[in-house]
């Protein structure tokens, strides 16, 4: 990971997608208010539609109805180790924050756990779900700008946490991120408080890998 990438990735973002110019910010905002809310009440019918938009639901048969009495079904078990990931603790007795701190072996039931909503080998339904219950410990995956296809979804999270953990110098990636994101602090809310920095760094980076010309620097 390195400068260039992050560029790279930033200008494909905007140049070549639709996706929200606040990179998430506002999104990120509104999933951790559902959160405190109740993550009980978390999988309702505007995830479903989230989801949806975020093209997670495709598939033959893959109708709302259908994710919703799945997840109806299977979210109880989501909630047991969604409770078991948050209360994870370090060595030092300090809550474990994200995703450069926990290993696959510790976040993968959860993951597995979701995809059995969609029921499908894709792993992009689960990701992304995965992605908007702990946005610091999973990185929402897309088959056409991230490639993921070349990769499981175990792969690719290692790989992305080895870059992250890998990184030497992550505060000109944080400093060049912070200015592409909305100043929220006159209404109140810090954009610092629940982004995921580890996650949308490290994913804008393999944006920038698998689309720009961005591949030297120092990591």
């Amino acid at each position: 990971m390195n400068i260039e990438q992050l560029e790279a990735g930033i200008q494909y973002w905007k140049n070549h997608t639709r996706w929200p110019r606040d990179f998430h910010q506002g999104l990120y905002q509104r999933l951790s208010q559902k959160r405190e809310a109740g993550v009980e009440l978390f999988f309702d019918r505007d995830m479903i539609r989230l989801l949806r938009q975020w093209q997670a639901t495709r598939g033959k048969g893959v109708t709302n109805a259908f994710i919703e009495d799945r997840g109806a079904e299977l979210w109880p078990l989501v909630l047991l180790l969604y409770d078991s990931l948050l209360a994870m603790e370090d060595d030092q007795g300090n809550k474990v924050q994200g995703f450069g701190a926990v290993s696959w072996e510790q976040v993968s039931p959860l993951f597995y756990q979701v995809a059995k909503i969609k029921g499908v080998k894709s792993p992009v339904f689960a990701s992304k779900l995965c992605h908007f219950l702990l946005p610091s410990f999973y990185l929402p995956c897309d088959q056409k700008v991230l490639g993921i296809s070349r990769y499981t979804y175990e792969q690719y999270w290692k790989q992305c946490q080895k870059e992250w953990q890998e990184c030497m110098d992550k505060d000109p990636l944080i400093a060049r991120l912070q200015e592409e994101l909305p100043d929220l602090e006159d209404m109140g809310y810090s954009c610092y408080r629940c982004y995921p920095w580890a996650t949308k760094l490290t994913e804008l980076c393999r944006i920038g890998q698998e689309h720009g010309q961005a591949r030297k620097g120092v990591t």
